[in-house]
Formats: structure tokens, sequence, C-alpha cells
């Protein structure tokens, strides 16, 4: 019996910014097909189940009521963010600076430096926002990036970007408060953040 032969050492072809567009532009990515552009590959974003829909809704509500509207523009799951030349993704919920040409970012995307906060909430991805998604958002300089962990009704704060990813992540609890960066005169209530369900 002869022994399979050894595997090239292949490695993924990386898509840039420009080629995402221009595959969506070629109808290779369907219109209706969601998707992102993670570290240089397409990603398909899974549909969202009610309780990742209700609790986008939930945080969304409250971040608007708790966070200045003139100084916090705040997304749900429909802005994507211009991290680089192969980084294109579209968070849960992005806090943004008002586009200071007063045109909603019509002729750009946000970049790192426009970015307060990414959000990203997990029913089923938590690994993937944790590690992944962190790694992301930390190389492109996001000073704060949190991960709602819906199942057990928890936020994972991440802070302080290093160069491996960033250096301090806290699970907070219902019981505990979050303050975003931008804002210290805030304190958003965890439990807030999440759809209690009735027994």
């Amino acid at each position: 019996m002869s022994e399979a032969p050894a595997l090239l050492p292949f490695r993924p072809r990386l898509f840039t910014v420009e080629e995402y567009y221009r595959m969506a532009g070629a109808g290779i990515l369907q219109p209706d097909e969601p998707t992102e552009l993670i570290a240089g590959q397409v990603i398909i974003v899974p549909p969202q189940g009610p309780k990742h829909a209700g609790t986008l809704r939930k945080a969304i509500k409250y971040l608007r009521a708790m966070l200045p509207s003139e100084a916090a523009d705040i997304s749900s799951g429909e802005l994507p963010l211009d991290l680089g030349e192969f980084d294109e993704p579209v968070p849960d919920i992005s806090v943004v600076r008002p586009d200071p040409t007063g045109q909603d970012y019509f002729g750009r995307h946000p970049q790192p430096g426009d970015v307060l906060l990414v959000i990203e909430v997990a029913v089923s991805s938590l690994e993937f926002d944790r590690t992944a998604k962190s790694l992301l958002y930390e190389q492109a300089g996001i000073p704060k990036y949190w991960v709602l962990d819906v199942n057990r009704e928890q936020v994972h704060r991440f802070t302080q970007p290093g160069t491996q990813g960033y250096t301090s992540e806290a699970v907070l609890s219902r019981q505990d408060t979050l303050t975003p960066l931008a804002f210290p005169e805030v304190h958003l209530s965890v439990a807030e953040c999440f759809v209690t369900e009735q027994g």
C-alpha cells in the first residue's frame, strides 16, 4: 500500500476590501447574503435568532437612552467599519463619533479613529467573538470592546489594547456596571443590556 503524498504548505488566498466589493459587484456575493471581511477572508454571517435579535434591540434602546446623542452615533448591525486593507467587519453595535462633515458617513465608512466602542452579541459565537473578533478590534486600535453573552447574561469587557490582543478581559454580571471610556460620567447597568425572560 503506497503512502499518501505529503500535503504542500498551502495558505489561503486573502482578499482586500477592494476585491471584496468587486466580488459583490460581480454577483459572486449575493445581495441578500450578509457577509464580513475578516483578516482577508469572507465570513458568512449566520441569521439572527430571536434571542440575538431581542438582545440587540434591548441594548440599542438602552445605549441610545444613556449616551449623549450629540457625541455618540449608535448603529445596529448595519454600519461596516473600515479597519484596513483586509478588514471590513459589521459589528452588532458600533458607537462612533458623529460624522464631522455632517453627512452620516456618506463618503466613507468609520475608521478606527472614529470608533468609540464596539459591541458583539453572542448566542452561539462567544469563542469567535472573544478570540478572532477581539484580536481584530485590538489590532485596529479600538480602545474598548464588549461581548454580550446572552446565555449567561454576562458582559466580557476588553480594554488596554496590546501587541497580541487586549491585555485586560473582565467578565461582568447583572449586578455590575459598565462605563464607556469616552463617557466616564455614564454608568451602564449590565442587567439593562439583556432581556429578562418571563417565567
